[in-house]
């Protein structure tokens, strides 16, 4: 207990201790019916003392009327304002839409909507894949397969340093600091592009693996 106070900076300390405060100061006020509750109250579990678990305190509320959106892994803060800005940007690019043809706003706009057009997307078929596909029929040995999967290995793992290791793609690459305590950048490499993971979640005939391939199939879909 000593060592985990000695690594938090007074000022944290400080906040911490104004924080447990205001709720017995709030519900005082409450009760003597001199004022509305403390906006900072707003999303706390009341039945949790602050003391025994200050997460729990502070969250419980939220993360009991909070749930988790269909399709979502994790909903939080973050991924609301990711939300709202994708929103806002779609706004954008359907008022991009009525711009003069030929001008940046309307190229925009004219990029998007050749994305969303899936008639003529699938009208070409896979022949925009002709030449990938050509060039993977191609290969023959283990040497031939190691210098595909290099030359067409991204970094794209863990791009904006959150911590989140994943890959779209047959082998992803991130290059940050080390988890050990090296000074120097390393390289991770890690497999990707498979959304369920292990083999199993893919060929398995237990009933969890085929459950599981039903909610994968909704999902994609």
């Amino acid at each position: 207990m000593i060592r985990t106070l000695r690594t938090i900076s007074r000022s944290t300390l400080a906040i911490l201790a104004t924080l447990a405060s205001v709720r017995p100061l709030a519900l005082r006020a409450q009760d003597a019916g001199t004022s509305k509750p403390s906006p900072l109250l707003t999303g706390v579990d009341p039945h949790t003392r602050p003391g025994d678990d200050f997460f729990a305190y502070a969250n419980g509320e939220w993360l009991h009327s909070t749930p988790i959106p269909a399709g979502m892994e994790r909903w939080g803060a973050r991924n609301e304002i990711d939300q709202r800005t994708r929103q806002r940007i779609v706004q954008l690019l359907d008022d991009a839409a009525t711009a003069p043809p030929g001008s940046n706003q309307r190229r925009i706009a004219d990029f998007r909507a050749a994305w969303l057009d899936d008639a003529t997307i699938e009208a070409h078929g896979i022949e925009p894949l002709r030449s990938a596909l050509d060039t993977i029929d191609q290969l023959r040995d283990n040497v031939a397969l190691t210098r595909y999967l290099g030359r067409e290995t991204p970094a794209d793992v863990d791009p904006l340093n959150w911590g989140i290791y994943r890959s779209s793609h047959i082998l992803g690459l991130s290059v940050e600091p080390s988890i050990h305590g090296e000074r120097s950048y390393v390289a991770f490499l890690l497999q990707g592009g498979l959304g369920l993971g292990d083999r199993e979640n893919y060929l398995g005939t237990s009933a969890r693996a085929e459950h599981l391939r039903i909610q994968y199939f909704n999902y994609i879909t």
